[in-house]
């Protein structure tokens, strides 16, 4: 019995001791607020924004390609505050002016959304979208377009990682859109 009473007592002072000490802290980041004075004007509606399943979640991803380029690892403090097909809709919705009737639309899916390590000390921001160029009546895709964009970090953590995803994401954005654009002027069922 006294055994269990000596057993009891230090499993309560570890546990005190214990809760005094600092846990690991940990991070929930998204874009930050959108610089709404910096609109691009479109000819398309934007439609869906969707995202493979391995990216798909909220857990931020990185690579270390000097060690093994296949290998995929996540930050254990860090998170993305929702998932990067919805923080890429809302930054896409933020920086764009849509057409009032715009007769085509165009759907993304993210393929690639991750910080890769090309050595321990450079890295940067990597994202491949897939776009789908579709009209809105009758529904019919009509073309697809494959970007992928990269951006340097500016530092080999978490918080660097997003810095360039974000920087990556804007450049996608900018080229899906000029794409579509482009491709949705010399269209027929875009234009009518």
């Amino acid at each position: 019995m006294r055994y269990l009473i000596y057993i009891s007592l230090i499993s309560l002072l570890t546990a005190c001791l214990g809760a005094n000490r600092p846990g690991p802290e940990s991070a929930i980041y998204d874009f930050g607020l959108e610089n709404q004075t910096d609109r691009i004007d479109t000819l398309v509606d934007i439609g869906r924004i969707t995202a493979v399943g391995a990216v798909d979640h909220r857990r931020i991803r990185y690579r270390l390609d000097y060690q093994n380029p296949a290998q995929v690892h996540t930050y254990a403090q860090s998170r993305w505050s929702s998932s990067p097909a919805a923080l890429l809709e809302s930054k896409m919705r933020s920086m764009t002016n849509a057409a009032r009737q715009a007769h085509c639309g165009i759907n993304l899916e993210i393929e690639a959304f991750d910080q890769v390590f090309a050595s321990p000390d450079a890295n940067s921001g990597v994202v491949s979208l897939h776009a789908t160029l579709y009209t809105k009546l009758p529904r019919r895709n009509l073309y697809s377009h494959m970007v992928q964009t990269s951006a340097a970090a500016p530092s080999a953590d978490s918080k660097g990682g997003v810095a360039a995803l974000d920087s990556a994401s804007n450049q996608a954005i900018r080229q899906i859109l000029q794409w579509a654009d482009e491709t949705a002027s010399k269209t027929a069922e875009c234009a009518s």
